[in-house]
């Protein structure tokens, strides 16, 4: 199943298949489906964020 996260507010640190990206309010990402992955929150605020599975 592949996942679609779109970040509400504050700031993300996402790791998917070990490539490091930061996201921001307002950035969204897809998950490709079996992809190894782990997202945390940065910064001083905490990450508000909706995640949708798409089979």
């Amino acid at each position: 199943m592949e996942e679609f996260f779109i970040i509400i507010d504050g700031r993300v640190e996402i790791i998917i298949d070990e490539k490091h990206s930061t996201l921001a309010s307002g950035d969204a990402v897809v998950i490709p489906a079996k992809a190894v992955h782990e997202m945390k929150a940065v910064g001083e605020k905490d990450a508000v964020y909706i995640v949708i599975g798409i089979v």
